[in-house]
């Protein structure tokens, strides 16, 4: 029977979920802490950190090997560092911080994960406390 040309015609509306699977990544040797400073530094800059680094500072500190720095310039980037850092650690297998501090108010953000902190400064903060003059004559994370 054909279809009364006054009266709305019902449509049939079908959406697609399209998912996007993550790429491959290569895992990191869990057994080699030192791969994890890499891993933070590239995570760092793919957010635009600013003058990251990494200090081998186990001779002066004792319970810390590494300190991975970086510098965002706002709150918001200071943010996104610190989430990129945790997300791209743990998306390779790495461990996950052992504790996070200062995501209130995105000024200095402090990750600890145990054999290595990851610090993420604002530039006013960074400027401040100057942690690299502190620093400066510890060997720093080269790549191979």
């Amino acid at each position: 029977m054909p279809s009364d040309p006054r009266r709305p015609q019902k449509t049939r509306i079908t959406t697609t979920v399209v998912t996007h699977d993550e790429p491959a990544v290569d895992p990191v040797a869990a057994d080699d802490p030192d791969a994890w400073i890499g891993v933070a530094i590239d995570a760092a800059e793919d957010k635009l950190g600013e003058r990251s680094l990494a200090y081998r500072v186990g001779e002066v500190m004792g319970i810390v090997e590494w300190f991975v720095i970086t510098t965002g310039r706002n709150e918001r980037q200071v943010r996104a560092i610190a989430d990129d850092v945790e997300y791209q650690i743990g998306r390779r297998g790495g461990p996950k911080p052992q504790r996070v501090e200062g995501l209130e108010d995105a000024n200095w953000v402090l990750m600890d994960y145990g054999d290595f902190v990851v610090h993420v400064f604002s530039e006013a903060a960074r400027e401040y406390y100057d942690i690299d003059r502190l620093f400066k004559d510890m060997p720093r994370f080269e790549r191979d």
